[in-house]
């Protein structure tokens, strides 16, 4: 009877511990690897993902909505856990049924895929990563549901059979080159929330007619069209400024275009090669005129030549090198001189710039007796109210002179002794590259109504500390204040819904930075090596953090709010400074625990421990199935790491780093007693700890791989039946 009741005893604890262990999310159990079919998957506590599928893999395939009694979520890319996409290279399957569960398709997911012509993307999938589809020549048709917020770079790349493609609204951005060589694509319907036709998009899609872009771009980027030959109309709006290089190049039947009355840049060669240069209802007097645009000068043999009233821009080298050209009109109305408009005109003497203009390309009129000669005012180029270029002699402070309405692109550019410009309310516009590289230029004023600072405006200005920032600017492009390294503090105007990329690359003094409510994405690197910044405000209007936002800062805490959708690697860290991260409650997408480090929503991937921390051993929760690379990059000691985790390689790279210990009933990853990380079969060194206090270690007789940067420090090993020399530096053996 005592027995009895000491056995109930026993088993009312267990269930009164296991309860307990229940109710705190319980104790997640070690992931492991289960093959069903051609498919292999790794199957954790509460997801499978679908890891690989064998290359002999034939016809028709479906993925299993459950495997090991848990739902398959996730489709491996290139990126996860493996070198390739699961289904990458896969050239013998036809069809794919991907069942409703899934909601991720990692990169390269089903790249070369060379037989398959039907798949469906499931309606939780919110991304389609780089190159998902790309070689996928049999695929005829997609079917993007509504959820899916993005297309990757080269997303369907080479689907030489695509006949038809609709983009719901749902997606903001589609990558460079997504639909490049789909040959037989025919009929495109773009998001209504897209902001830029990028680079490639759709170049050799020999078989698309027609495209309408849509209201609220503002960017064609270079060779987005290139080389469609059957393309015969597109419909611009009229919220496009600029359309870059070889944008449409050899579209050969492209016969007509309405071009949008605000485009200030039109690149070289944008619509070279197209049918609008083989009508000669478009050339006047040996000039291309395309609607408003005038886009080339066929060497004219007229000495002067007055444009076409109603031209609103001049397109990039439209008169370069036209030698017998001696005088040029140009007419009111007119808003932009694309960069080298007439460079190398050699005779040019008499050109006007009518007040109109708010663009003036780089070099327009570099190597023209104007550029030459004798239009220079106090060591400056100025043509009517245009100040074109200074000299590179000029010297200490320099005032722009009143009435000036443009300054042209990299007109300051390389005056190394320039040391403050003041510019007058009367300037609305200032081009790319104004004041790159003026390396002793302290101090800026900045017109008030100036709308838009440039690209580039004040890369490498070494010694700006100064610049005061009009509340009318609305845009600052990528690396405008790159490496200005002595800038101290700057006010953000506060209509910006955007900090691009680069604008403060390696601005290392500057001690603080407002992030106006309004702003969306901070864009990558937009902070990167800011070494004086230690505090930052996020908005609750920010929904994306780039790729080393910033990295090399001196933060010491960051607050993400709830509207932070998308983080991606590396946004903070790197300087040892940072020891908390929050996260709203309300986030949808990450959280923070108690050691204030950053994991996704369902504490399953750890993405970084703030590498500032004091704590110097680590206990990574268990449940973590995923530690991204680089993740433990601090102070931290000891690392110990749980059953759970299946993806940790390149996670553990601090200096202080003894010891990594993991869990003998992790079914992935193995450590031995000196703290060394290797995979389970104790046959790949992974990581050895960079402050492992060891002068020199033996690698086990079984191992036979090192993986690459597994070993950093300069401590000896030796493995005796490898290396019969004795003691070789760790770095050596691979």
């Amino acid at each position: 009877m005592k027995t009895a009741k000491k056995f109930l005893a026993v088993l009312m604890c267990a269930a009164m511990l296991f309860g307990s262990v229940a109710m705190l999310g319980g104790i997640a159990s070690a992931a492991y690897e289960k093959q069903e079919g051609y498919l292999n998957f790794k199957v954790r506590e509460d997801e499978a993902v679908l890891v690989s599928c064998a290359q002999n893999a034939m016809g028709e395939i479906t993925v299993p909505a459950a495997v090991g009694g848990v739902p398959v979520r996730r489709i491996a890319g290139g990126e996860f856990m493996v070198s390739s996409g699961a289904f990458e290279g896969c050239k013998g399957i036809t069809k794919l049924n991907l069942p409703d569960s899934i909601i991720e398709i990692g990169d390269s997911a089903f790249k070369g895929c060379s037989k398959l012509a039907e798949i469906n993307i499931p309606a939780g999938v919110t991304e389609i990563g780089s190159n998902c589809f790309d070689g996928c020549e049999s695929l005829k048709s997609i079917d993007i549901p509504g959820s899916v917020k993005s297309i990757g770079n080269y997303a369907f790349d080479g689907c030489k059979e695509l006949r038809e493609v609709v983009i719901s609204d749902s997606v903001t951005e589609i990558g460079y080159g997504a639909f490049r060589c789909c040959e037989k694509l025919e009929s495109v319907t773009l998001s209504k929330n897209i902001t830029a036709i990028n680079s490639k998009l759709f170049s050799n899609c020999f078989s698309l007619g027609s495209v309408d872009i849509p209201a609220g771009v503002t960017v064609i980027e270079d060779n987005a069209f290139a080389n469609c030959t059957s393309l015969e109309s597109v419909n611009i709006p009229e919220s496009v400024k600029k359309i870059d290089d070889a944008a449409f190049i050899d579209c050969v039947s492209l016969k007509s275009m309405e071009l949008p009355s605000g485009l200030v840049s039109l690149g070289r060669w944008a619509l070279s090669g197209t049918a609008l240069y083989n009508n000669k209802t478009n050339w006047q007097d040996g000039v291309l005129y395309v609607g408003s645009a005038l886009i080339e000068a066929d060497c004219l043999a007229n000495s002067a030549y007055t444009v076409k009233t109603g031209t609103r821009i001049i397109a990039d080298y439209a008169f370069s090198e036209c030698g017998a050209l001696k005088s040029v009109v140009l007419p009111e109305g007119l808003l932009s001189i694309g960069r080298e408009a007439f460079d190398s005109c050699a005779m040019l003497a008499s050109v006007n710039i009518p007040d109109s203009v708010i663009s003036v390309g780089g070099d327009a009129f570099y190597n023209t007796q104007i550029w030459n000669s004798f239009k220079w005012r106090n060591n400056a180029l100025y043509i009517d109210n245009a100040l074109i270029r200074a000299a590179e002699n000029l010297s200490g402070s320099y005032t722009v002179k009143p009435g000036t309405t443009v300054i042209g692109a990299g007109a300051f550019s390389d005056t190394d002794t320039l040391t403050e410009v003041v510019i007058p309310d009367s300037v609305k516009f200032i081009g790319i590259w104004a004041f790159e590289n003026c390396d002793n230029l302290v101090k800026v004023t900045l017109p008030n109504g100036l709308e838009r600072i440039e690209e580039a405006t004040f890369d490498r200005c070494y010694s700006l500390k100064n610049v005061n920032i009009p509340e009318s600017v609305n845009y600052i492009g990528n690396s405008a204040f790159l490496n200005c390294t002595s800038l101290e503090k700057i006010v953000l105007p506060p209509n910006l819904n955007s900090i691009n990329e680069y604008v403060f690359i390696n601005c290392e003094s500057l001690d603080g930075i407002n992030i106006p409510e309004g702003v969306t994405r901070i864009e990558y690197g937009a902070f990167w090596g800011c070494k004086g910044i230690d505090s930052v405000t996020i908005p609750d209007t920010v929904t994306y953090i780039g790729f080393e936002a910033f990295a090399g800062s001196d933060l010491k805490s960051v607050y993400i709010p709830a509207s932070v959708e998308k983080i991606e690697d590396n946004a903070f860290g790197g300087r040892y400074s940072l020891e908390k991260i929050t996260v709203s409650p309300e986030n949808k997408n990450y959280a923070s625990d108690g050691s204030s480090a950053l994991f996704t929503k369902d504490m399953r991937t750890l993405i970084m421990l703030p590498d500032g921390t004091t704590i110097t051993e680590y206990t990574i929760p268990n449940g973590v199935y995923t530690v991204y690379p680089w993740a433990i990059n601090g102070r931290v000691e000891v690392v110990n790491v749980p059953a759970s985790v299946d993806e940790c390689e390149d996670a553990f790279r601090g200096s202080q780093l003894t010891a990594v210990n993991v869990d003998p009933a992790n079914k992935q990853y193995a450590s031995d007693e000196y703290g060394v990380l290797y995979n389970k079969e104790m046959t790949e060194l992974l990581c050895y700890p960079d402050g492992n206090p060891l002068d020199r270690y033996r690698v086990p007789d079984g191992v036979t791989a090192i993986s690459d940067y597994s070993i950093t420090t300069t401590a000896q090993c030796y493995q005796p039946a490898r290396f019969s020399g004795g003691f070789a530096p760790l770095q050596h053996i691979r």
